[in-house]
């Protein structure tokens, strides 16, 4: 049978998600899409904020110091 990875996989696995928070335009879709995420993985989410998609050049001490934290 299909596993479904979101459902079936990942919520075994330790992960985070660093999201961004820009443009401001798409926050209401971003919180959605990242609650329902978490919901279904029980990954931690953190708010990268003032980032946008590419948030590792918008903020790249944040995201070093994120894994770091979790190496």
């Amino acid at each position: 049978m299909h596993k479904n990875e979101t459902e079936d996989i990942y919520e075994s696995l330790p992960s985070l998600l660093l999201r961004a928070t820009l443009p401001k335009s798409e926050e209401e879709y971003r919180e959605l899409t990242a609650s329902i995420f978490q919901q279904k993985t029980g990954v931690t989410v953190k708010q990268i904020h003032h980032t946008s998609h590419m948030l590792h050049w918008d903020n790249p001490e944040v995201v070093i110091r994120e894994i770091r934290e979790r190496w």
